[in-house]
């Protein structure tokens, strides 16, 4: 599809490095914002940095230019080395910050011009990053200071929950195109898609996936030589190249960091969320990189009784909500109905509306 998101294979099919989102997908041109773009409020763009503990991150601040103070944005970059220059998470925050939107985005540590190393960071981690972008908004005098959330984008969602459980000072929470399976539940849903789209069935399939499976055995403290006998057989075996791209040694950087986020169940954290939420996904991801459908009847059953929830799921899109008759021409833009949709939403639940 055209919204599936390509990697090179030694990354994208390693162990359970979701290497989703921000870069173009396959044979689609990510470009910068357009629909719109000579729409909406003017916005100014400030580069910034804050300090996390003992890092610097540095993130662009996307002002609107009005005298009213706006609700504020922080986008959650999503997986890999995802920087503030990100495409798909630069495209939608221009899209919110000319909708009345404050939107920051910071760099994922070690990216960009920030310090540190995603590699090495838990999602843990990487929440505290965001929490600690709160207090430098709070300062700005354009921001809402009550009306501050979360966009966490793609694998960005797993923590995006934990992040507004951190914070008080978190008034909404959105993930776009994220699961809320487990971490390697939704990995191996990914890789599954990912072998059948290179043609594996019946036998085949399930051998590759036993090197996942074996894969996730690992990071959970199994044992080396058993992985390394299933993924030995599946490459003498199996014509893939996702295979290939498994670590072949023990000293890949993702055998240190896989431990760290194989576990990872973000419904325990949405079951804490008392805030706004609202979740957002592309239909045609069942077939790339999310589990879509298990992951709505996770909200309709744990999330929606009784919490502020909203849920859009946008027909013919994939993972990165492309607008599909833009995408068919091989034009990465994001679809106007999401960003209306999202922007909207904020707004409205911002301290400015409820006066």
């Amino acid at each position: 599809m055209n919204s599936t998101h390509r990697f090179p294979d030694c990354v994208r099919m390693s162990l359970i490095a979701w290497m989703l989102a921000g870069l173009a997908p396959s044979g689609v041109a990510a470009e910068g914002p357009d629909a719109g773009s000579e729409e909406g409020t003017p916005f100014r763009a400030l580069e910034t940095t804050y300090e996390s503990g003992d890092l610097t991150i540095a993130a662009t601040l996307l002002v609107p230019v009005t005298k009213e103070k706006c609700p504020a944005a922080i986008i959650i970059q999503g997986s890999g080395p995802s920087s503030r220059k990100n495409h798909w998470a630069l495209m939608i925050g221009e899209h919110l910050a000319r909708r009345g939107v404050v939107t920051l985005l910071p760099d994922k540590r070690g990216t960009g011009d920030s310090t540190g190393d995603w590699r090495t960071a838990g999602f843990e981690e990487l929440a505290g990053d965001i929490v600690a972008a709160i207090a430098s908004l709070e300062q700005r005098p354009e921001v809402d200071p009550g009306s501050i959330g979360v966009v966490g984008l793609s694998q960005g969602g797993f923590y995006a929950p934990l992040v507004a459980n951190r914070s008080d000072r978190i008034s909404f929470v959105v993930t776009v195109s994220s699961s809320l399976l487990p971490f390697a539940d939704t990995v191996n849903h990914e890789m599954r898609n990912t072998f059948r789209k290179e043609g594996l069935s019946g036998a085949e399939l399930e051998q590759a996936m036993a090197v996942q499976y074996a894969a996730i055995e690992v990071a959970r403290g199994g044992k080396w030589q058993e992985y390394e006998r299933v993924r030995r057989e599946a490459m003498a075996a199996v014509p893939s190249d996702a295979i290939a791209g498994f670590p072949a040694e023990p000293d890949h950087w993702i055998c240190a960091w896989a431990p760290k986020v194989v576990n990872w169940d973000p419904l325990v954290q949405w079951r804490a969320v008392s805030r706004p939420m609202f979740f957002a996904f592309g239909a045609d991801d069942e077939e790339d990189n999310v589990p879509v459908q298990a992951s709505l009847a996770l909200i309709r059953k744990e999330l929606e009784p009784g919490r502020n929830v909203t849920v859009r799921v946008y027909p013919d899109s994939g993972h990165a909500l492309w607008d599909p008759v833009r995408a068919r021409r091989g034009e990465g833009v994001v679809r106007n109905d999401f960003i209306v949709d999202l922007a909207s939403w904020i707004v409205a639940r911002s301290s400015r509306a409820a006066d």
